[in-house]
C-alpha cells in the first residue's frame, strides 16, 4: 500500500497525464530522475533536453530502471512505450510533471522542513543530521548530493504521509527565484552552514552570495528559526541581511559565549575529536569522528538543529561515534602494501578556496608515524574557468602549506600556471603532471614507506580520483 500524499488516479489529474499499464497495486518510495540513485520500488521520471536543469534527455536509460526495480515510469508522449510491461505515466513535460506533484504535496505535508544552504558543508549536515535524528522522528532525506532544483522536486513528491521531518537542499539562484523555491519547502528551520567562494563566478560577490542564502528566512513562518555561523568572516554581513526578515528568530553557532550552540572545545586525537560543547545551555561531552578541523563546530549546529526539532541533544551526541563522512567531505584508508602500512587521505572532490584552507588546517592536525612522510598530491584549488583563482591569498596559502610540514609535493592539472608563487620550498615539490595519465605511469606504490600519509586533494572537475583508485 502505498503511503504517498497523493493516490495513484490522483497522480493522472495532477499531472495532466494518462496511466498506461496501469496497477494500482504497484508501491511507490521515490520519485527520481538520475539513473544512478533509482532503487527497487522507485518511480524514474525521465528527462529530457527541455528541462530547466538539463540540456540532454536519459531516455536509452529506462531499461536499467526497470533493472534497477523501477515500479513506474513518467515520460513524454514522445517515447515509445509500445514494448514496456511496466506501468507508465505518459505527460506532456515530465519536468513540470514532477513540479506538480512536488506542490501538491508540499501543501498536504505535516512534516516539520529543516532547509540547509551554504557554499559548503551542506551534504554533510544533511547526512549527520538524519543519523542523529531518524531513529526518533521519521524523517525522509536524500543522503546524496542534490542541489538541484528538480531534486529539490523529487524530494517534495516523494514525502509520506507520516513523515515528520524533512531535511534537505536547494540550490540557490537570484533572490526571487531561491525565496521561491524555499517556499515551496515551507521551512521551520533554516540552516546557513558557511559562506564561501563557491559559485563566485554566478554570484559575483560574497554579498550577493550572502543576500541569496539569506533570501531562504523569507519562507519562514512566524518565530522560524534560522542558524547561522558566528564564526564566519562574514557573520556581520549575514546578520544584517537578516535583519530585514521580521518575525523569525536568528540562532548562532561557534566559539563565542553568546552562540545558541557553543564549542567550548576540540581535542584532536587518533583521527577524532573530543569536544566539549553547550547547546542552549546544556553541556555535553562527545567524540566527533571525523578529522576535519571544521566538524567539530559543525557538530553543534547539528546537535541545536536536533535539539530545535524536540529531541535529547545528549543522547543525540553519543550517536556521533557511529557516523561516517559523506564521500565529498573526505575519507580516510588505513592500507597495506608489501608489507608497509600507511594511510590515505582521500579529499578528492571537494575543492573551492575555502575547502583548500580547510584541508590544509586539518593536515597540521595529521603526522606520520615512525619513519614516514607526509605526502601532497593536488590539482590547482579552483575551476579556472569560474575566475576565482584571483581570490586566493598567496600569503595565506604558502603559510598553510608550510605549516604542514610536507616531506613531497606532486601537483597535477592546472595548479603549476595557477598556484606556482604558492609553494615556498621548492626542493619539496617533487614534479608536475600536466596530466594525470602521466601519474598514473609512475610506479607510486613501490616508493611507499612504512609510517607514511598520502594527502590527496583536488577540485571536483580534475582526474586525479584516478590516482585514488
Amino acid at each position: 500500500m502505498n503511503n504517498l500524499l497523493f493516490s495513484l488516479k490522483e497522480i493522472e489529474n495532477i499531472t495532466e497525464g494518462k496511466w498506461f499499464n496501469y496497477n494500482e497495486e504497484i508501491v511507490i518510495n521515490d520519485f527520481i530522475h538520475i539513473i544512478s540513485q533509482v532503487k527497487k520500488e522507485d518511480v524514474f521520471i525521465v528527462h529530457y533536453s527541455n528541462w530547466y536543469d538539463k540540456n540532454s534527455d536519459n531516455e536509452h536509460d529506462i531499461p536499467k530502471a526497470i533493472k534497477q526495480g523501477a515500479s513506474a515510469l513518467i515520460v513524454q508522449k514522445q517515447t515509445n512505450i509500445e514494448h514496456l510491461t511496466i506501468p507508465v505515466l505518459v505527460v506532456e513535460d515530465t519536468y513540470y510533471a514532477l513540479r506538480r506533484l512536488a506542490l501538491f504535496a508540499s501543501g498536504k505535508s505535516n512534516a516539520k522542513p529543516v532547509l540547509i544552504t551554504g557554499s559548503y558543508g551542506k551534504t554533510g549536515f544533511k547526512n549527520h543530521l538524519y543519523h542523529l535524528i531518524s531513529d526518533k522522528l521519521n524523517t525522509y532525506a536524500r543522503l546524496h548530493s542534490s542541489n538541484k532544483v528538480a531534486s529539490t522536486y523529487g524530494n517534495l513528491a516523494s514525502l509520506k504521509k507520516d513523515t515528520d521531518t524533512l531535511i534537505i537542499e536547494i540550490p540557490i539562484s537570484s533572490k526571487n527565484k531561491t525565496q521561491k523555491r524555499a517556499k515551496y519547502v515551507k521551512p521551520d528551520i533554516c540552516v546557513i552552514t558557511s559562506i564561501g567562494h563557491e559559485h563566485i563566478d554566478k554570484h559575483k560577490t560574497i554579498e550577493k552570495i550572502v543576500e541569496r542564502k539569506c533570501s531562504t528566512a523569507n519562507a519562514l513562518g512566524k518565530n522560524g528559526k534560522i542558524i547561522i555561523p558566528a564564526d564566519s568572516k562574514y557573520y556581520n554581513l549575514i546578520r544584517n541581511e537578516l535583519n530585514q526578515y521580521k518575525d523569525i528568530n536568528i540562532l548562532t553557532f561557534g566559539t563565542n559565549s553568546s552562540c545558541n550552540a557553543q564549542l567550548l572545545s576540540a581535542d584532536y586525537e587518533d583521527y577524532k575529536y573530543k569536544v566539549k560543547a553547550l547547546i542552549e545551555g546544556i553541556y555535553i561531552e562527545y567524540f566527533v569522528p571525523f578529522i576535519d578541523e571544521y566538524a567539530p563546530l559543525v557538530s553543534t549546529a547539528e546537535l541545536l538543529c536536533a535539539k530545535l526539532l524536540g529531541l535529547d541533544v545528549l543522547e543525540c551526541a553519543r550517536k556521533y561515534k557511529n557516523l561516517t563522512n559523506f564521500k565529498s567531505s573526505g575519507k580516510i584508508y588505513k592500507l597495506e602494501y608489501n608489507n608497509k602500512s600507511f594511510i590515505l587521505l582521500d579529499y578528492n572532490k571537494r575543492g573551492g578556496i575555502e575547502g583548500y584552507r580547510s584541508f590544509f588546517k586539518t593536515l597540521q592536525n595529521i603526522q606520520a608515524s615512525e619513519n614516514g612522510r607526509k605526502i601532497l598530491f593536488t590539482s590547482e584549488f579552483v575551476d579556472i574557468r569560474d575566475g576565482e583563482e584571483k581570490f586566493v591569498d598567496t600569503d595565506e596559502f604558502r603559510n598553510l602549506i608550510n605549516q604542514c610540514s610536507f616531506e613531497k609535493i606532486y601537483s597535477v592539472e592546472n595548479f603549476k600556471k595557477v598556484h606556482e608563487n604558492l609553494i615556498e620550498d621548492k626542493t619539496k615539490w617533487i614534479k608536475h603532471y600536466d596530466n594525470v595519465k602521466d601519474l598514473l605511469k609512475e610506479e607510486f606504490l613501490d616508493t611507499v614507506q612504512n609510517g607514511d600519509v598520502i594527502c590527496i586533494k583536488s577540485i571536483f572537475e580534475s582526474d586525479l580520483y584516478l590516482f585514488v583508485s
